[in-house]
Parts: structure tokens; sequence; C-alpha cells
């Protein structure tokens, strides 16, 4: 990405490459862009791209890494718990009601 003008009220002019622009918008290949913005060029002069909404959600994860990793580590803990009983778990489950006597 270079900058190659300034505009009005501090904004800036930058020329990007397609590819520079899908790492900004962190996707990884042209086709998911196109897919999700369908009926309009991405590329056309003028259209927008939330790169705050982008900033923000890496902000907020980076923020909430130690939660995150913890939250990981306590499911893969209970999926280590519920691996050997799923047998019994799922045999419960479909087992038939037993019947009532009359």
């Amino acid at each position: 990405m270079k900058i190659i003008g300034k505009g009005n009220h501090n904004n800036l002019i930058v020329e990007i490459t397609k590819g520079e622009l899908l790492c900004v918008l962190g996707l990884e290949y042209e086709s998911q862009l196109l897919t999700q913005r369908a009926g309009e060029s991405p590329f056309s002069i003028g259209y927008k791209f939330d790169v705050s909404l982008i900033y923000r959600r890496l902000r907020d994860m980076r923020q909430h890494k130690d939660t995150l990793t913890q939250a990981a580590s306590s499911l893969r803990y209970f999926a280590d718990l519920i691996g050997p009983v799923e047998k019994l778990i799922m045999e419960a489950i479909t087992a038939p009601a037993p019947k009532e006597e009359s």
C-alpha cells in the first residue's frame, strides 16, 4: 500500500493492490469478497470498506486472548471427559422408553 495523495479533512489517497486489500479485509481469496458483496463490484471507484470494524474485531480478540485461550482449554478438558462415556450417553438417549405395567 502506498500513499499517493491527500484529500480533505485529513483523508489520504492510497494505492493498494487487490491482494493487499484482501489482507486488510482479513480475506484470502478474491472470490470470498465477491460472494459477500453479490451484485456490485467491490473494486469499483467509490466503493467503501469498513476497515475500522475489522480492526475493532482484531483488537477485541487480542484483548480477550487469555479468556479465549482459557475457554478453549476448558472445552478440550470437557471433550476429554465426555469421550469415554459417549457410548453410554448415546445408548441412554436412543434406548426405548420402558413400558409401563398396567
